[in-house]
């Protein structure tokens, strides 16, 4: 299996060459550590700043750069990523994300050790220096999530817990984003799903279930993180919480856009692409995946509404109503228990001009809680390639036989606790 192995990162993105211009440079320091090939996918969504110049400044010949003649939607970008790639195993990471240096490295190691279909990871969001709001990078470290160890998920039990509504959100399924598909499950889903592998208008939510469904293997996880999420001051994300619970500002969001290019997309749910609620996309990508591939939509009803209805009371309740006609087709007449309190709305935050902010320079700060540590500021919390490179030293993933065979759960975790109060106070 070693010799076969061929590592493909996709990068969708569109006008945020500043935050790319980091995400590459982590993605290219871990692919020249990786000990297989590599290659990176840019799919660009016809930016209109300096992506193109950025991409050209790494001159690397690992890099495919393709750029849309015009706006497509998120989907379709996405589709088109992965129709370029030729590897054999598949991860997607957004322009604000990075890769920890060891982090392909170990992939392919577990990859040859285990030949998984999925591979799926702990995950740390790093959140960007943010000159608008004076925050600057900070990171959470939960020790429980980093003991280290290498497990093996039953694919039908975590199928199940879906259909149940007992998951906690999508990240809990098979998903490419941040997570690692072989070609061979990716074909599977193409197969059964008229030539197409992404659909709905959200396509990491839609491939989370529909992977699962089609596997026939257990998925492999590793409680240690491979690649480091990124929320930038331009994160559509963020964006996406923002106008959920905040209200439309009225201005012209990242969302917005979004949401206006998902509308000529012919892949698409029943849930409106207004709808904020990931849970009602959740469900509506679990229905068509369940369709596409012949399996019976035996969802218990109950616990979905309640899953629904939970999200939606910390919804502005303007973001409600766009959010019913979804649910009505899903799950029938909701009944909120309470109304979504007023919130006061408030722009979203002005797009950064760059990366390298004033916020970037802030003093470090620690905060160590029982189960957690924040820190907040320093040159570890600058940009996403410091603070992949922090987090890949923190636990450990230069060394790849402990990384492979770690000591113990309890060991992992204390170990990664005394490193964090060595820090400072």
């Amino acid at each position: 299996m070693t010799d076969k192995v061929k590592i493909s990162i996709v990068i969708p993105t569109r006008s945020r060459a500043a935050y790319l211009k980091g995400c590459l440079q982590s993605v290219l320091i871990a692919a020249e550590g990786a000990e297989c090939p590599v290659e990176i996918i840019i799919a660009d969504n016809a930016s209109s700043d300096e992506t193109q110049s950025v991409i050209a400044g790494f001159n690397s010949p690992i890099i495919t750069n393709f750029r849309q003649t015009e706006r497509v939607s998120m989907r379709q970008n996405f589709e088109d990523g992965l129709t370029h790639s030729t590897g054999s195993h598949v991860m997607f990471i957004g322009d604000d994300d990075g890769i920890l240096p060891n982090g392909l490295r170990l992939l392919h190691a577990l990859i040859a050790a285990h030949d998984p279909d999925v591979v799926k990871w702990r995950k740390l969001n790093f959140k960007w220096p943010n000159d608008i709001e004076q925050i600057p990078g900070h990171l959470v470290i939960r020790y429980m999530k980093l003991s280290g160890m290498v497990s093996q998920i039953n694919h039908k039990a975590l199928l199940e817990k879906f259909f149940q509504g007992t998951h906690r959100d999508y990240s809990d399924g098979a998903g490419i984003y941040h997570g690692c598909i072989s070609r061979r499950l990716i074909d599977k889903v193409k197969t059964a799903s008229q030539g197409t592998y992404f659909w709905c208008s959200m396509p990491d939510v839609y491939t989370s279930v529909a992977n699962l469904l089609a596997s026939d293997r257990d998925i492999l996880k590793i409680d240690r993180p491979i690649s480091l999420p990124g929320a930038s001051p331009r994160s559509t994300g963020d964006s996406a919480v923002r106008m959920a619970t905040k209200g439309d500002s009225g201005k012209d969001s990242d969302m917005k856009k979004y949401i206006r290019e998902a509308k000529n997309d012919p892949y698409r749910s029943h849930v409106p692409d207004e709808c904020m609620s990931i849970q009602l996309h959740l469900l509506a990508a679990l229905e068509l995946a369940c369709k596409m591939q012949g399996v019976p939509f035996a969802i218990n009803h109950k616990r979905w509404e309640k899953v629904v209805t939970s999200e939606l009371s910390g919804f502005a309740p303007e973001m409600v109503t766009p959010c019913m006609e979804g649910a009505k087709r899903l799950l029938g007449d909701l009944e909120l228990a309470t109304a979504a309190p007023e919130r006061q709305k408030s722009a979203p935050n002005s797009l950064a001009p760059q990366a390298q902010s004033d916020m970037a320079k802030a003093g470090q700060a620690l905060t160590h809680r029982i189960s957690k540590t924040t820190i907040s500021g320093g040159d570890h919390m600058a940009d996403i390639v410091k603070a992949a490179q922090f987090v890949d030293d923190l636990v450990g993933n230069d060394d790849l036989q402990k990384a492979l065979h770690p000591p113990g759960a309890i060991r992992g975790i204390l170990r990664i606790r005394k490193k964090l109060r060595q820090l400072g106070p």
